[in-house]
């Protein structure tokens, strides 16, 4: 493996990285969603008429409320799968750039999961961030791919 291939891993592992937090909004808007639903309320009584038939409003509420918390349960359940997958993919990966020393851990971070496939101004604002000269930041950012190279070898 080459540095250009170890970066087009990273790459991807950034991005499912920034994906996997987004389906976790997501597995957390829906468990938002099913908590509102417990709050079925009953017939305000006004004294005016609310038409001629025989009804019961909570029932037919709480029946649409069971059909929608079936419905968000089944996303919920997608959306896990799909993380569960995604996750099993990246943990190599996240697990590599953990056992890194901290100063290319942490350019590596923000080079493919906070910056992503951004090509504009990127060394500079790492540079910025990491409080490093692009030069040097650059640098480190080489010395970690190799050493992720070496223990992507390693590991087989």
């Amino acid at each position: 493996m080459n540095r250009k291939s170890m970066r087009e891993k990273l790459f991807r592992w950034g991005g499912e990285t920034r994906h996997a937090k987004e389906i976790e909004e997501k597995i957390s808007a829906y468990k938002i969603l099913i908590d509102s639903l417990y709050g079925a309320k009953t017939q305000e009584l006004s004294g005016m008429p609310h038409g001629s038939g025989v009804s019961d409003p909570t029932l037919d509420t709480a029946e649409r409320n069971e059909e929608r918390v079936a419905e968000y349960n089944k996303r919920i359940d997608d959306l896990s799968n799909e993380l569960s997958n995604m996750l099993s993919e990246c943990k190599l990966i996240g697990d590599m750039v953990k056992k890194l020393p901290p100063v290319q851990s942490s350019i590596i971070n923000l080079r493919f999961v906070r910056m992503g496939t951004s090509k504009k101004d990127t060394w500079e604002k790492i540079a910025r961030l990491s409080g490093y000269v692009e030069d040097y930041a650059r640098r480190i950012e080489r010395d970690a791919l190799d050493n992720l190279i070496k223990m992507y070898g390693e590991r087989k």
